[in-house]
């Protein structure tokens, strides 16, 4: 369904900022070159095509001309083939009746329709999914309280349960009836609607599909689609009846594969997508001052973002959406998404981009992050060389039509907007834009635009800007490459001062603010020139610099004090050309260029001349940090064609120095530093550098906020932002910093000069001799002067191991504790979680499923030559009870994304009942789960099946949350050991001195009953005494890991081993002969003498006395008795005969 728009009063244009890039006087010069023959990809959420602004380009053209799901979250498997019944219906597979209208297009000869079946709630997002449930469940509440409040009030107006006869029964059927309304009413569960999907070829070769959104089986009713891109229809997941205010406005676009066995439902998984596209390129006829950058360019939505895992991205849709985006005929692609990565520049996703951009022309813009202030927090693939990182900008004019600000400040970068450099010293930020946009979302949040800030909101803002450059050259006719377009936009960029500083903040703005116009005028005038198409890639050797990996780095990072604080540092640049893959070898040849090298500072040397060809030229780089005060410092080694200097850079080498203020771990240095009354204003950064003192293990920070003297405006409650930072080998940052929002109440001058200042403390884990950025803002948006006294005490109490081993099999293991100044210690720690490992059952390759039509989804990779291939791993464990908290790990893969080697690692678990109960990825979380037994079927991606078969032993590990099982420490073995000789227990706290080092033995606990052999339990363990100085002093935070092998279960005793069967055998006889004699024994019992017998039948012989009963039942007897003694005197067992059961001779 398209929602229109009515016109209202006017708005302002920096709802929808253009003027910062230059794009409103761009489109005002040239009115055509607004986007128009430009393709744009969105790799995002995924794109509305109903949504306000989306329809038509400037030049009536449609503005979307496909929807493509990359992530297949709306596959339906429709390979269940069915033929039309005589009455022109046929069954779905929900059971009910479709019925398939005559005036569709006839089926395709020889071709068959195909059924599948999609549940509405595995297809809307999140927040859909959450305002259908509400709406249903309160028409279900209105329907199901009319009927039980009649149940209730014939209940109450009928006979009792306890009457008699017939009226009791029927009172007692009128409360069953109200107590099963009640029982349900508990148990409500929306599953949500069901959709039957049908599939089928027409006999012109389209595809068509229909979704009976009617769930009636009322085909005429649902819109018959065919894929998008086809004939640009969509349609909308809502009933023909849906009541007013019911509906979902939630719509869909369609695409089949696999010959039609797969038919994909395209929904996007959230506003996200739509809101970006529509910054590029919405186009409004009636209020062109809410048009996106480029109204005139085309889109093509991709969607990234998976609805089963809540819009996050994955590795299969990323490196699919590239293939997809070439295969379309895309020019440029806008990523808005980013994850923190452990190594940049690397991995599959990164080589995929690389031959997208480097071979075939794709430029790729990207969000920088939004992980500020601190240095270092750039986000991938933002940190990737192939791409066009942006940051984010807030200009004056932006403030108050967007934030309502009542002041009007300057312009700003903003505080969240993420900084470089990279680990290994790359810029990071190509350019900067506006951060914010109030732009259009879907038609199913039920509002035409939002307001949406972050780099997220900057990157599709660059990248129509951008756009509006590559329709100018088309229009032209003129050729681009991804190198020429950004020499150009790198070159022109603003470099404007901004509240974050006196000076630029490089690392947070790139090269400038993107500059349209300018970039046009740098292409009219070098675009031509024989080198422009020319990329340059550097390495740096720094050697023993931890922060720039050593060898091959993209630029110089001098963080560490070995080399911060040095006074010379040397460091070896290779500069090395690049062509086109494609182009011809006498190209290489000719390559020959003079390069001037111009360090940007007095303290960067190197030689002035570098004579490049293709091979390549190396350089000697002498940086001298011991020239520089405390501080963060920026500057770099451009290279210029010295034939044509004034068309800028060739390439430039980035240089970045942390001069410390503060080195604790030099000699005899304190343990704690402060800064006081350091001076904030809105938006305004301060950095400061700490080497924590060796031995350090955590860090209090504390600050103390005070309106500034004669402050302009009065502060009452401020909002700052501070980070603490530190870069740390096979780390990503958000592992080793934290970062935090908090809000301060700042005394005013009314107060009094003597007013007390607020405080506010916290704890944070640090490793001394590292050394710690601490990065504390003044939120862009809050008002007022302030100055903060920023104080950091560190602490540390070191264990001799990181990782605490126990070994089940010993009674306890040890380990030192070394301290580096005067602290409380109080060792304590438990296990928390069970971990067990499971290797696969079953491992199957697939290939890629063949496309419908000359198009795809990128199965066949990037260009289109490289099919990828589906690897299958499936996967069982069990529980022997209920668990909170399970989590399904693959340790070799987990929490690896854009740095990962396969595209893939998606996960599904499955209960015993074939029941599908979560997805999961690279990043893991909780499940709770009920006893039984669970299937885990994971899906790994590549283009080499090699590469896949490698991993088909690869372990998978569940986590169990479990009650804690605590930690026993002792000071002693004795006391490990529990030895009475020992005494009693000293007293766990201890006072250890600076440089003291102490033994501590921890005893092994005993594993939980449902730990297995081979299991690990994990925990923490704390050793310094929680302090209570302040708020957040005291532990290092998060504890050290412990972990615990459970031992093989104690051996039982079995019984004896039973005898051969061939013994057994020879015994049968005799075993025979014992039962009969057993039998005989207990049927003896009845034959007691004492019991009653019956007369004899004849009477006795004249002259002699009747025998009595008792007398005769006692000569049986000792008949019957005088035999089984024979018997058993007479009986020879076998040697290896079982003993009689029961034994004979007590009962004789």
């Amino acid at each position: 369904m398209t929602v229109t728009t009515t016109r209202a009063a006017a708005h302002e244009p920096a709802e929808q900022p253009k003027d910062e890039i230059g794009a409103s006087e761009f489109i005002r010069k040239y009115p055509s070159y607004d986007g128009r023959g430009i393709i744009v990809g969105v790799f995002d959420t995924g794109v509305d095509p109903g949504a306000p602004g989306l329809q038509t380009t400037s030049d009536g053209k449609p503005k979307m001309i496909d929807l493509v799901d990359c992530t297949g979250s709306g596959d339906v498997d429709t390979s269940k083939e069915t033929e039309l019944e005589a009455d022109g219906t046929l069954k779905g597979l929900s059971g009910r009746s479709l019925t398939v209208p005559a005036e569709w297009p006839d089926r395709a000869a020889g071709t068959k329709y195909r059924l599948g079946l999609k549940r509405a709630f595995e297809l809307y997002p999140r927040p859909l999914v959450a305002r259908v449930k509400a709406e249903r469940r309160r028409r279900h509440d209105e329907t199901q309280r009319a009927v039980a409040e009649e149940e209730r009030r014939k209940a109450a107006l009928g006979p009792l349960p306890t009457a008699e006869g017939e009226a009791g029964r029927k009172g007692a059927e009128l409360a069953a009836s109200v107590s099963a309304l009640d029982a349900c009413d508990k148990a409500y569960e929306d599953g949500g609607p069901v959709y039957d999907v049908l599939t089928y070829k027409d006999e012109s070769g389209v595809w068509r599909v229909c979704v009976d959104t009617s769930e009636r089986g009322a085909l005429g009713e649902a819109a018959l689609l065919a894929p998008f891109r086809v004939e640009g229809k969509y349609g909308t997941l809502d009933a023909a009846d849906a009541a007013s205010g019911a509906e979902t406005l939630c719509n869909f676009a369609v695409e089949v594969a696999a010959d039609g066995a797969r038919t994909t439902l395209c929904v996007d998984a959230g506003s996200h997508g739509t809101h970006v596209a529509g910054i590029i390129g919405a186009h409004f006829p009636d209020a062109p001052e809410l048009n996106g950058i480029a109204p005139g360019c085309q889109i093509v939505g991709f969607k990234i973002g998976d609805t089963r895992l809540d819009g996050m991205e994955t590795g299969t849709a990323l490196v699919r959406a590239l293939g997809a985006a070439i295969e379309r005929g895309v020019h440029i692609i806008n990523l808005s998404f980013g994850e923190y990565a452990k190594v940049d520049d690397i991995g599959r996703f990164t080589a995929a981009a690389n031959l997208a951009v480097h071979k075939h022309g794709l430029l790729f813009v990207t969000s920088a992050g939004n992980n500020g202030p601190a240095l270092s927090t750039g986000g991938a693939p933002g940190t990737s060389s192939c791409c066009i990182a942006v940051g984010a900008y807030c200009s004056s004019a932006m403030m108050g039509p967007q934030y309502s600000l009542r002041a009007k400040l300057a312009d700003i970068q903003y505080t969240w907007s993420s900084r470089g450099p990279t680990y290994d010293g790359h810029l990071n930020v190509s350019v900067s834009a506006p951060g914010g946009a109030i732009a259009p979302v879907p038609n199913w949040t039920l509002q035409g635009r939002q307001l949406m800030n972050g780099t997220s909101m900057a990157s599709p803002n660059a990248c129509g800007g951008i756009t509006l450059l590559l329709s100018a050259l088309a229009a032209r006719g003129e050729r681009w490459s991804p190198a020429s377009i950004r020499r150009a936009i790198e070159t022109t960029a603003l470099r404007t001062p901004n509240a974050t500083g006196s000076a630029v903040e490089v690392w947070a703005l790139g090269r400038g603010l993107l500059q349209v116009g300018a970039a046009l005028s740098w292409l009219e005038e070098h675009g031509g020139h024989a080198h422009c198409d020319v990329r340059f890639e550097l390495s740096a050797t720094t050697h023993g610099c931890s922060t720039a990996a050593g060898t091959g780095a993209r630029g110089v990072y001098l963080r560490e004090p070995q080399h911060s604080s040095a006074s010379e540092v040397g460091v070896d640049v290779f500069v090395r050309p690049r062509l086109h893959e494609e182009a011809p070898n006498a190209q290489r040849v000719s390559l020959d260029v003079g390069v001037t090298l111009q360090p940007s500072a007095p303290w960067l040397s190197c030689a002035p001349f570098l004579a490049l060809t293709h091979g390549g030229k190396g350089f000697n780089l002498k940086v001298s940090p011991g020239q520089l005060p405390p501080g963060a410092h920026y500057a770099e080694v451009a290279g210029h064609d010295s034939s044509s200097p004034r068309r800028g850079p060739l390439f430039s080498l980035p240089v970045t120095v942390c001069r410390p203020h503060a080195n604790l771990a030099a000699p005899h240095a304190p343990c704690h530093v402060a800064f006081e009354r350091v001076a904030f204003s809105p938006g305004h950064i301060e950095r400061r550098f700490v080497v924590p003192p060796r031995g350090a293990t955590w860090a209090t920070l504390t600050l103390r906020a005070r309106g500034a003297p004669r402050s302009r405006e009065p502060a009452g409650s401020v909002v700052y932002m501070y980070s603490l930072t530190q870069l740390l080998p096979q780390k990503h940052i958000g592992q080793s910093s934290e970062t935090r929002r908090v809000t301060m109440g700042v005394p005013d001058e009314a107060q009094g000069a003597g007013a007390p200042a607020t405080e506010y403390v916290s704890t944070v884990a640090c490793v001394g001799g590292v050394t710690l950025e601490v990065a504390v803002a003044q939120w862009w948006m809050s008002l007022g002067e302030t100055e903060l006294d920023v104080r950091l005490d560190f602490f540390g109490l070191s264990p001799s191991v990181e990782q605490l081993t126990l070994d089940g099999r010993t009674l306890f293991s040890s380990l030192e504790l070394h301290s580096f100044r005067r602290t409380s210690v109080e060792p304590e720690g438990s296990l928390k979680t069970l971990r067990r490992a499971c290797r696969p059952l079953q491992a199957k390759l697939v290939p890629p499923a063949a496309p419908c039509g000359d198009v795809g989804i990128g199965d066949a990779g990037v260009g289109g030559k490289t099919p990828i291939y589906d690897y299958l791993l499936s996967y069982k464990f069990a529980l022997k009870e209920a668990c909170e908290g399970v989590t399904v790990r693959f340790p070799s893969l987990s929490a690896q994304l854009y740095e990962s080697g396969y595209e893939a690692q998606l996960w599904a678990l499955f209960d015993a009942h074939k029941r599908l109960l979560r997805w999961g990825d690279y990043y893991v979380d909780k499940t709770k789960l009920k006893a039984g037994e669970y299937e885990v079927r994971l899906q790994l991606r590549h283009d080499s099946p090699a590469h896949l078969e490698k991993l088909k032993d690869l372990p998978m590990v569940v986590d169990l949350q479990i009650a804690p099982v605590a930690l026993s420490f002792h000071w002693s073995r004795a006391s490990a050991l529990d030895d009475p000789a020992a005494g009693p227990k000293p007293p766990l706290r201890r006072l250890l001195e600076p440089h003291t080092r102490v033994a501590l033995h921890v005893a092994s606990p005993a594993a939980p009953a449902i730990a297995e052999p081979g299991d690990t339990l994990l925990g923490s363990a704390t050793f310094a005494k929680l302090s209570s100085e302040g708020v957040g002093a005291g532990k290092r935070p998060g504890g050290w890991p412990v972990t615990l092998f459970v031992p093989p279960a104690a051996k039982k005793e079995e019984p004896p081993k039973s005898a051969s069967k061939d013994k057994e055998d020879e015994t049968a006889p005799h075993r025979m002969e014992a039962a009969l004699r057993a039998l005989k024994i207990s049927q003896l019992v009845n034959l007691s003498p004492k019991c009653k017998c019956k007369p004899p039948k004849e009477p006795a012989a004249a002259g002699e006395a009747a025998p009595l009963p008792h007398e005769a039942a006692a000569v049986r007897y000792e008949a019957l008795l005088a035999e089984l003694r024979a018997e058993c005197a007479a009986a020879a067992a076998p040697p290896d005969a079982p003993p009689e059961v029961p034994p004979l001779l007590p009962l004789l």
